[in-house]
């Protein structure tokens, strides 16, 4: 899959992102820096609270590995 809008390959946890924040049934998505973007965010923003989600066990991104802290 690509980012909808600058077509950069993503990854499962820029699709967790983006169901998580924007859109659970989405069908299309966009890389962290796009999504960080139309949120008005940084991408360390976006980044920040994407490891928060991951460490409180959300099931929309993959699980932490222990050098993931």
């Amino acid at each position: 899959m690509v980012c909808e809008a600058c077509g950069k390959p993503i990854d499962s946890i820029d699709i967790g992102a983006y169901r998580k924040l924007m859109d659970k049934s989405a069908k299309a998505f966009l890389c962290r820096e796009c999504l960080a973007a139309r949120l008005g965010w940084t991408r360390e923003y976006l980044d920040g609270v994407i490891l928060m989600y991951r460490k409180r066990g959300c099931t929309l991104f993959p699980p932490l590995a222990d050098t993931d802290n």
